[in-house]
């Protein structure tokens, strides 16, 4: 079984809903070259896994399965209140990581 395939399960029976899974306290942790990084909620639905984490100076940098390429979302920065969105494929190797790191 792949990572992103055992990171959706261990979601799905971990969430009361089956999807979503918020993480209300989590120590910052090193994801890739991202630092600082503090898991607030994972999501497994259908087509996605997606891992969101709160970094310093208001970014939040969301890990999906759906991207395909790094990108900023600059419209929910303009939109709301300067909060800047960073997105990144959630790759097997960053999955690995994230199922080391026993927060779910």
């Amino acid at each position: 079984m792949k990572a992103t395939e055992k990171l959706h399960k261990k979601i799905s029976d971990r969430s009361w809903d089956g999807n979503v899974l918020y993480i209300h306290s989590s120590n910052p942790v090193v994801i890739s070259e991202w630092e600082n990084c503090k898991m607030y909620s994972c999501n497994a639905g259908s087509i996605e896994v997606r891992v969101n984490f709160n970094l310093p100076d208001r970014k939040q940098l969301i890990l999906s399965t759906n991207v395909k390429e790094s990108s900023i979302d600059r419209k929910s920065y303009d939109n709301y209140g300067g909060i800047m969105y960073i997105l990144e494929p959630l790759t097997e190797e960053i999955a690995e990581i994230i199922l080391k790191l026993n927060i779910i």
